[in-house]
């Protein structure tokens, strides 16, 4: 077992509980909270201290932000609310670029591909969600059957001589 110690903490980062985070990178972390905000954090070290110093704030998630996820190789930031609205942001330009409406209780823990171009979500019913991502056009929506509750998602890239694609492993709940 390793030995770990807390490095920073910062009090009143949000007005409620925090209930997701993503690194953005190494210097940026974004945290999600039931106060319906997102808040985009920029990590430094000042006189050998760190340092969190909040940057800029996505507001009006309904009912508060369940799940952050950020496209690899990329600005953009996926960021779910309890209402089952997905909104994708432009973190180097600071705009929305899309509104993904995952129906009732549609969106729980969201996870971008690996190339960025879908978002998989898992549903109370036992679905998993795959949206397309893409700014312009509309929104496509493949569901598969997970049996289950299916909370939490994540994408696994398999390479072989065949080529490439990609698998969704889900973690679901009795």
């Amino acid at each position: 077992m390793g030995c770990y110690s807390l490095l920073k903490h910062h009090e009143h980062a949000h007005e409620d509980a925090i209930w997701t985070l993503a690194w953005a990178s190494p210097q940026t972390l974004i945290t999600g909270s039931l106060d319906t905000t997102a808040k985009v954090w920029n990590i430094h070290s000042q006189g050998g201290q760190l340092k969190l110093t909040e940057d800029r704030v996505f507001e009006d998630f309904a009912l508060g932000v369940i799940s952050i996820d950020i496209a690899p190789n990329s600005s953009v930031v996926a960021i779910a609310d309890l209402a089952s609205r997905i909104r994708l942001f432009d973190l180097d330009k600071f705009c929305e670029i899309k509104t993904i409406d995952a129906s009732p209780v549609d969106s729980w823990k969201i996870k971008f591909s690996p190339d960025g171009k879908h978002l998989a979500t898992g549903s109370v019913s036992g679905k998993i969600n795959l949206y397309s991502t893409n700014a312009t056009g509309d929104t496509t929506k493949t569901q598969f059957d997970a049996g289950k509750f299916a909370y939490s998602v994540d994408f696994v890239s398999i390479r072989s001589n065949y080529g490439s694609s990609f698998v969704t492993k889900t973690s679901l709940n009795d």
